[in-house]
């Protein structure tokens, strides 16, 4: 039986009245048609939370994929058998946890630390550190729009700060991924408009190119990698940045038209593509996350 992965955006268009052919069709032939459902679906699932289509949204999910979920576990993927519903009651938002600011995260630590254990007074002598920026970062339009306000000479905690504050912006304000992904490619650093017409499996290896020609070094892998800075990823992760890197690059950028947009989009998308990957088939109407799927897809050995 073919394992049938649908994109949380075919599961909505599949509630209107116009499309109620196909949806029948689907529902009555699920003796054939394996249709499965990931925590990426229960992400997008859980932002109507609250709102009106939200049991319709849960309700659709449900009939189509019932209680056959997808699922991560220490980096691997694993089937489950758990409703739409019975997986929601456990779903925990963690991006809210980025807006912690440093000093509870310390108190939080210092809490639970060991008596007499002095690392969180270490973390705080530590984060006390000045050192001054060069004046050719601080003239750099994406170090500015990256670390804003800094003082003359920033301590160790105001840059961490100004790091957790970018990152706040990027999943909780609409509009400043977009806005950030544009610095960047004012700055130059943006494949060229003709990326739109290459072949999804070429893609890499042009990217490849593009490095090169940017005076980078290193193959599209090692570019992704050199984001975590040594830390050991799983799968999933290293492909989610993979995918946002040929967003953040021009291949086939998502056009986050919705003004509630943020990275958060372009991210569940890449969930989404991922979780397909170890599917027969991925249902998509989205034509720059099919574009950007069947990329990494032929790159990754994936189809």
């Amino acid at each position: 039986m073919r394992r049938i992965y649908l994109d949380w955006g075919v599961v909505s268009y599949l509630k209107k009245d116009e499309y109620a052919e196909l949806r029948s069709l689907l529902l009555s032939n699920k003796d054939r048609l394996f249709m499965v459902y990931s925590s990426a679906h229960l992400e997008d699932l859980m932002k109507s939370k609250g709102e009106p289509q939200f049991e319709s949204d849960i309700r659709m999910l449900s009939d189509l994929a019932e209680d056959h979920l997808l699922d991560i576990d220490k980096g691997v993927i694993f089937p489950y058998r758990v409703t739409p519903e019975e997986f929601c009651r456990g779903y925990v938002d963690h991006s809210s946890k980025l807006s912690q600011d440093i000093d509870s995260f310390l108190s939080a630590i210092e809490v639970a630390s060991i008596p007499g254990d002095n690392t969180v007074n270490q973390i705080k002598a530590n984060l006390n550190v000045a050192f001054p920026i060069p004046p050719e970062f601080r003239s750099n339009e994406v170090f500015a729009r990256t670390l804003p306000n800094l003082p003359e000479y920033p301590t160790v905690r105001d840059v961490v700060e100004s790091v957790r504050q970018f990152m706040c912006d990027m999943v909780m304000n609409p509009g400043a991924y977009k806005e950030y992904r544009r610095t960047i490619g004012d700055t130059g650093f943006k494949l060229d408009k003709n990326a739109g017409n290459w072949e999804d499996d070429e893609a890499v290896e042009k990217i490849n190119s593009f490095l090169k020609s940017q005076g980078i070094e290193m193959s599209f892998n090692d570019y992704v990698m050199q984001s975590f800075h040594g830390r050991k990823v799983s799968a999933n992760e290293f492909f989610t940045a993979a995918y946002c890197i040929l967003d953040m690059l021009g291949f086939h950028s998502d056009k986050l038209p919705k003004a509630t947009n943020t990275i958060r989009s372009v991210t569940s998308d890449a969930r989404h593509a991922y979780f397909a990957g170890f599917c027969d088939w991925f249902v998509t109407a989205d034509k720059c996350l099919c574009h950007k799927a069947k990329a990494l897809f032929s790159h990754f050995w994936l189809l």
